[in-house]
C-alpha cells in the first residue's frame, strides 16, 4: 500500500474514520465497491493495530449511523451479511482525510 498516496491511520482517528479509509483503500487497490463489517474490522486490525484495533460492533453502529445522515457517507446493500460502500460525499470525506493527514493534521 501506497502510504504516500493514501495515509495511514492514527491513534487520533476515530472507529468510522478508520472504516471509511479502509473501504476507500481496498476500492482504490482491489477494485472491490463494498465490503462487510467483519471484511472491514479484519483488515484494518490485520495491518493496522498500531493504530488502535476497531470493534466490529462499533463499526456497524457508525456505519448505520452514516448510511441515515444527510448527505450519507455510506450506502447498504442488503443481504446476509449486508455490505457497505461509500457513496460520493463518503470518498470526498475520506479523501479530505487524508489531505489533513499529509498536512500533519490527525
Amino acid at each position: 500500500m501506497d502510504a504516500g498516496k493514501y495515509g495511514t491511520p492514527t491513534t487520533q482517528w476515530n472507529t468510522l474514520s478508520k472504516a471509511l479509509w479502509v473501504m476507500y483503500v481496498v476500492k482504490e487497490i482491489k477494485a472491490v465497491e463494498d465490503l462487510t463489517v467483519a471484511q472491514i474490522t479484519e483488515v484494518f486490525n490485520k495491518h493496522y493495530k498500531q493504530a488502535r484495533v476497531i470493534r466490529s460492533t462499533n463499526v456497524s453502529r457508525d456505519l448505520g449511523k452514516q448510511k441515515v445522515a444527510s448527505p450519507p457517507l455510506v450506502g447498504e446493500t442488503p443481504g446476509t451479511p449486508s455490505k457497505w460502500y461509500l457513496t460520493d460525499e463518503g470518498i470526498k470525506t475520506v479523501q479530505n482525510l487524508i489531505i489533513q493527514q499529509r498536512n500533519g493534521a490527525n
